[in-house]
């Protein structure tokens, strides 16, 4: 992953779950439920 961030200049990556934690994998990737990602902000 961070290659990829690398590679495309991301500021983040999420990585979508089905879980119900939100949890930060490493600096600048993060694991988030997919609820979270579908509910308006």
């Amino acid at each position: 992953m961070r290659i990829a961030i690398d590679d495309v200049r991301l500021d983040a990556l999420y990585v979508v779950h089905q879980g119900r934690h939100r949890c930060e994998l490493e600096a600048g990737i993060e694991a988030v439920p997919l609820w979270s990602a579908l509910t308006p902000a």
